[in-house]
């Protein structure tokens, strides 16, 4: 990955760690609609189609 991104194994390291913690990601079942806490909650509704699209990019711009 080094090589094909022209970054250090340390830089990406770091940013894979921040994009963990950004998604947060759990087994747990999403938050009550409105309730959302982290991206990973907003992808994993979407995943299960209780949002759409649209409604999940909304919902990830008002998380940054």
């Amino acid at each position: 990955m080094e090589s094909a991104l022209g970054l250090s194994y340390p830089t990406i390291k770091s940013r894979l760690a921040n994009l963990k913690k950004r998604l947060a990601l759990s087994s747990e079942a999403s938050p009550p609609s409105g309730d959302f806490k982290t991206v990973g909650d907003v992808l994993t509704a979407l995943e299960k189609g209780e949002i759409t699209h649209a409604e999940s990019l909304k919902l990830i711009k008002k998380l940054k």
